[in-house]
């Protein structure tokens, strides 16, 4: 009886051991995602536009952040905008000139408002479209990493008092009770 309660605690611990590892690698797999927010402004010479970030899940892991900007006519726009870089501000600014339909794609550090003004376009006005790409991954299994913790130490614990009784039993021998009983006698 005591070397099968040793044998199922030790099957036991493996597989708690195995169903932990499993959920904890399961937890860190990654997939793509991306968010974009697709517009157009219509502007006049000296004018300026104010283009807003897509809403970015708090979950995305971002990777790579695109604003690509297309003008319907020849035209001349200055870019600015505010970024982060770790621990100090950073400004960015980009004088474009654009031919009609070319597109311009400029790379951000994070998403962030772009300031986008017009200074010169064949007639006077211009339609600028944008597209604002965020890419990244997401880890949607990030919730099981914990009970697959928990799961591993607890297999840990079983493996370890396991062979703590393997050990007891080895030491003792395979009559050790009968041993006892002959000394008393």
């Amino acid at each position: 009886m005591y070397e099968r309660r040793w044998g199922l605690t030790l099957l036991c611990s493996l597989l708690i051991l195995v169903l932990g590892t499993g959920l904890t690698w399961i937890s860190l797999l990654k997939e793509d995602s991306s968010v974009e927010k697709r517009g157009q402004v219509s502007l006049s010479t000296g004018e300026t536009a104010v283009i807003e970030p897509p809403d970015v899940p708090a979950d995305l892991l971002t990777d790579v952040i695109r604003l690509t900007l297309t003008s319907d006519v020849r035209c001349s726009l200055s870019v600015s905008w505010l970024g982060r870089e770790r621990t100090h501000l950073t400004r960015g600014l980009a004088i474009l000139g654009l031919a009609a339909y070319e597109s311009f794609t400029i790379t951000l550090g994070e998403p962030a408002e772009v300031r986008v003004t017009l200074v010169e376009a064949d007639g006077g006005r211009s339609v600028i479209r944008y597209i604002y790409m965020v890419l990244g991954r997401r880890m949607p299994y990030l919730y099981l990493a914990i009970p697959g913790a928990v799961l591993c130490l607890l297999g840990l614990g079983l493996l370890a008092m396991s062979f703590m009784r393997f050990l007891m039993k080895r030491n003792r021998g395979p009559n050790a009770h009968g041993a006892e009983e002959a000394c008393r006698n």
